[in-house]
């Protein structure tokens, strides 16, 4: 007897917003994360994601608690610290309960490695991936916190990605006990990250920066989303959504009750990291010479350097192609 069973061509890729705009508004995006972790949490299950801690060190955590999943929003451009959680993971797995882990695609990749080597049943342990830019350096994020608690005050609040004034944009938002940081000071370390000066070298030569993921799912900001759908460009947020498994379906089919979504037709959900990893920035070695005689304190003497060793690049590079060569020293 022949078997009619199609199989589901993935990924399946949908435009996804949370329908409580409270979530919506506390979260980077679209705030899917909320909406498909609360599966888990509702049932007793747990989740796995980074959150801050005391000291604004990026932390990957386990918990049942909305409460402590609820720290796990935003983004949060450094590498996070796994510790000993894929221990805890493979207890819970063990135990017969589910789990949902966050991370990017290298940490899902090395969890997923980790289980089974342990010989651990997977059936349980479900698994996001991030579109990742690259993982920038804890020791200058470090830095920067230090810089900014010395100048400005023990820091209450850090949001890479603040909605205040709408989802596009870098936000970024310091709060201290002496009051709020100078936007220039509070944006200095993430300049250096999504100028990609900061980024791992590994990260240049990244194995996972493609359309084959790894996670059951993938999430990530919807950038182009006014090529696919103008009625959710708003500045609200919006996250594009890849199922790319039959778990991550079943996950997506149960929490979208509580999301505005549509499904997405074109091409317009790819970014530059699914499909090769971010480039070296042209100053990298430039800048870290500078930085580790300077330190974060002259961040802006060596910020301005840079920006106008880039503004001489761009120019040599046009007139370099004017002229009719293909290549210029930088």
């Amino acid at each position: 007897m022949r078997n009619n069973v199609i199989k589901k061509k993935f990924p399946i890729v949908f435009g996804v917003r949370n329908k409580d705009e409270a979530v919506l508004k506390q979260s980077t995006s679209g705030g899917f994360f909320t909406a498909v972790s609360d599966l888990f949490l509702e049932n007793g299950d747990s989740v796995c994601g980074v959150v801050f801690s005391e000291d604004y060190e990026a932390i990957h955590v386990l918990t049942n608690e909305k409460k402590a999943r609820d720290k796990m929003r935003g983004a949060k451009y450094v590498q996070s610290s796994l510790g000993n959680i894929f221990e805890g993971i493979e207890r819970l797995l063990a135990d017969n309960k589910k789990v949902l882990f966050i991370g990017t695609p290298c940490q899902v990749v090395g969890l997923k490695n980790y289980i089974c080597q342990k010989k651990i049943n997977e059936i349980n342990l479900f698994t996001i991936d991030i579109i990742c830019h690259g993982v920038p350096s804890p020791a200058v994020f470090r830095e920067h916190i230090r810089f900014i608690e010395q100048k400005y005050g023990k820091i209450i609040n850090y949001s890479f990605r603040d909605k205040e004034v709408g989802w596009r944009g870098q936000n970024v938002t310091i709060k201290t006990n002496q009051g709020r940081v100078p936007q220039k000071i509070a944006k200095s370390y993430s300049n250096l990250y999504f100028n990609s000066l900061i980024i791992r070298p590994s990260c240049h030569k990244c194995q996972f920066s493609t359309l084959k993921r790894k996670g059951d799912i993938t999430i990530g900001d919807f950038w182009r989303i006014n090529e696919e759908n103008s009625k959710f460009n708003d500045n609200k947020g919006v996250s594009e959504v890849l199922i790319n498994s039959e778990k991550g379906l079943a996950l997506f089919e149960m929490c979208k009750e509580k999301l505005e979504h549509f499904k997405v037709s074109s091409q317009s959900y790819i970014q530059p990291n699914m499909l090769c990893p971010t480039e070296k920035h042209f100053a990298t070695e430039w800048f870290w010479h500078r930085y580790l005689l300077e330190g974060f304190t002259r961040y802006r003497s060596i910020w301005c350097k840079l920006k106008l060793k880039t503004v001489i690049s761009k120019i040599r590079r046009k007139l370099c192609k004017v002229m009719g060569f293909e290549k210029v020293g930088n």
